[in-house]
C-alpha cells in the first residue's frame, strides 16, 4: 500500500506517537489518485486493531482507545509556515462510532487537501510497510529523508530537523539529540525501510553544531515484514457529504431519473435519505450502470429481501445500512452476481428503450420528465420494455366538437406510456380546443415553453429546438388535460 504527502507535509511541524502516526498513515494509504475531495472511512473496530496491532501488540483494546488515539492525535496539530503567515491544521474532523454496526467513521480536514489530494509534482511516495515498526522519531526522520532520497544528499539545520519532527524544545544539548534521535534512527531505518543513510555536521560555531548533511543510501533491510492490513476494497469509503436534497423536488432536480428511481426505492424500505445520497447512490459508479442505477438497486435489494430472513419491516431499513456499512454488497462473488444479472436486463431490452434511458442520463429527473422521452416500468418479472403506442379507438361518441370521433390522423402528442395515461378514448382536436378556449390555450403554451426552457438551464443542455416537437406535445396533453377535468 503506498503512501502519498506533499512535501510541504512531509516538511511540517507535528510530534504523534508511532500509533497515532501509523493510523493516519494507513488512512492516507486509502487516498486514491483519483480522490478530489475527502471520502470519509468506516473500519469494524477489528479491522482497526488489524491495522495497529498487527505484530501482536495491543496498542488499541476497545472502543474508549480508539477515541482516547483520535484526542490525542488533534490534540497535535500540523504546523507549517512560510514568510507570510504560520497555520495550524487538525488531521480528523470527524471520528463517529455507529453503535448498531459496531463501526467508525473517520474524515480527513479539508484542510489538508492540498497535502493529500490530486498530487501532481513536488510529493513524496513510499510503501506503508517501511513504518510500521518505527518509533514516531523514526517515522517522521524517514520521510523527511525519503524526501530527499532523489538527490541523495541533503543539508538540514537541527533547528529545521527538531521542527520537521516537532521536538523544539526537547535536547537542547547536540549530543543527546543525536544519541536519541539520531543514531537510534539511524539504526531503526538500517533495520526496517528501504533507505538507510550516514550523517556529519556540515556547519558549526564553536562546538555547536549548526547543521548536517545527510547522505541517502537504498537499503535491503535486516527484517523484512508485511503486516497483513485491511485493503481499500475492505473499507468501506463513502463520498464526502453534500448538501442533501429532502423533498421530491429537490431530488428530481438534482439527480437524473435512473437514480431517482433508485432513491425512491431505497427510501420506500424505510432507508434515510442522507445515507442514500451520501452513501449508496456516489458508491454506484460503474459506467456500465449508467442509466440503470434503479436497476442494479432493485436486484441489490432483491438479494437482500431473500438472504436478510428480516420479518420486522421497521427492522429491516437497520439491517441493510447494516449490511452495506459492513460491505457485504461489494463483495466480490455478490456485487458481480448484482452487475450480472443487470446486465442482463439491460439485454433484454429494444434499442429504442436503450436509448431513452441513455438520454436520461444527460439530464435531471425533473427535466426528463418535463420532455416526456422515457417511462420506467416495472412488472413482476423485472422485465422493462417501452408500452406499445397504440391508436385511439374511435367507436365512442363524441362529447363535443374537440372529442370527436371523425377518423382524422392521431395527434403526435398521443404518446402512450410515457409518463401519461390517456384517458380519452377519441380523437383530441388542439386546433379545436384553441378556437374554443384561446385564452386558456395560450396560457398553457406560455407556461410549457417557460417550464422547458428553465429545466434546460437547470440541466446546463442547450436542446430547446431539438425538443421543440416534445414541447408541441406536451402542450397538447396539458389542453387534453384541462378539457377532461371541465367535462367532469
Amino acid at each position: 500500500m503506498s503512501v502519498i504527502k506533499a512535501n510541504k507535509l512531509i516538511e511540517a511541524s507535528y510530534k504523534l506517537t508511532s500509533r497515532e502516526q501509523c493510523f493516519i498513515i494507513y488512512l492516507v494509504s486509502l487516498i486514491s489518485s483519483e480522490d478530489t475531495s475527502f471520502q470519509e472511512y468506516t473500519m469494524s473496530i477489528h479491522q482497526i486493531k488489524a491495522v495497529l496491532n498487527f505484530d501482536g501488540q495491543k496498542r488499541v483494546a476497545n472502543h474508549e482507545d480508539v477515541f482516547s488515539m483520535i484526542k490525542k492525535l488533534n490534540s497535535v496539530a500540523i504546523r507549517y509556515e512560510d514568510s507570510v503567515k504560520a497555520v495550524e491544521v487538525p488531521w480528523i474532523i470527524k471520528t463517529e462510532l455507529d453503535k448498531t454496526t459496531d463501526t467508525f467513521t473517520f474524515q480527513f480536514s479539508p484542510e489538508l487537501k492540498g497535502f493529500l489530494l490530486q498530487l501532481k509534482e513536488h510529493f513524496t511516495k513510499y510503501h506503508i510497510e517501511n513504518i510500521m515498526h518505527l518509533n514516531g522519531h523514526a517515522i517522521r526522520l524517514y520521510e523527511v529523508l525519503k524526501r530527499y532520497q532523489f538527490q541523495k544528499q541533503c543539508t538540514l539545520t537541527v533547528r529545521q530537523l527538531k521542527f520537521f519532527l516537532g521536538i523544539e524544545d526537547l535536547y537542547p544539548e547536540y549530543y543527546e539529540f543525536k544519541r536519541r534521535v539520531l543514531v537510534f534512527g539511524q539504526q531503526e531505518l538500517k533495520k526496517y525501510t528501504d533507505i538507510c543513510f550516514d550523517f556529519e555536521p556540515a556547519e558549526k560555531e564553536g562546538k555547536q553544531v549548526i547543521s548536517l548533511l545527510f547522505t541517502i543510501h537504498e537499503n535491503t533491510p535486516n527484517i523484512k515484514t508485511e503486516p497483513q492490513l485491511p485493503t481499500l476494497g475492505e473499507v468501506t469509503t463513502v463520498a464526502p457529504r453534500s448538501i442533501i436534497a429532502s423533498t421530491l423536488e429537490e431530488i428530481a432536480k438534482k439527480y437524473t431519473k435512473p437514480q431517482y428511481e433508485a432513491i425512491m426505492q431505497l427510501q420506500d424500505l424505510g432507508i434515510s435519505l442522507s445515507f442514500i445520497q451520501n452513501t449508496i447512490i456516489p458508491n454506484i459508479k460503474s459506467s456500465e450502470l449508467m442509466g440503470y442505477e434503479d436497476w442494479y438497486v432493485s436486484e441489490m435489494l432483491q438479494y437482500f429481501l431473500k438472504h436478510s430472513h428480516v420479518k420486522n419491516e421497521k427492522g429491516r431499513a437497520a439491517v441493510f445500512v447494516n449490511w452495506y456499512k459492513q460491505g457485504i454488497f461489494t463483495t466480490d462473488t455478490i456485487a458481480a452476481s448484482l452487475l450480472e444479472k443487470t446486465l442482463a436486463r439491460k439485454k433484454t431490452i429494444s434499442d429504442q428503450w436503450r436509448n431513452l434511458r441513455q438520454s436520461a442520463t444527460n439530464m435531471s429527473a425533473a427535466a426528463f420528465d418535463a420532455l416526456q422521452i422515457l417511462q420506467f416500468e416495472y412488472d413482476d418479472k423485472n422485465k422493462t420494455r417501452p408500452e406499445a403506442q397504440k391508436q385511439p379507438t374511435t367507436n365512442d361518441k363524441p362529447k363535443n366538437s374537440i372529442g370527436s370521433s371523425k377518423k382524422t390522423k392521431p395527434a403526435q402528442s398521443s404518446q402512450k406510456g410515457l409518463f401519461s395515461k390517456d384517458t380519452s378514448k377519441g380523437t383530441f382536436s388542439v386546433e379545436q380546443f384553441q378556437l374554443q378556449y384561446p385564452m386558456t390555450y395560450t396560457e398553457i403554451v406560455q407556461q410549457q415553453e417557460q417550464l422547458y426552457q428553465t429545466y434546460f438551464n437547470i440541466s446546463k443542455k442547450e436542446l430547446y429546438e431539438q425538443y421543440e416537437r416534445h414541447i408541441t406535445n406536451s402542450i397538447h396533453q396539458h389542453c387534453l388535460k384541462w378539457w377532461q377535468e371541465k367535462q367532469q
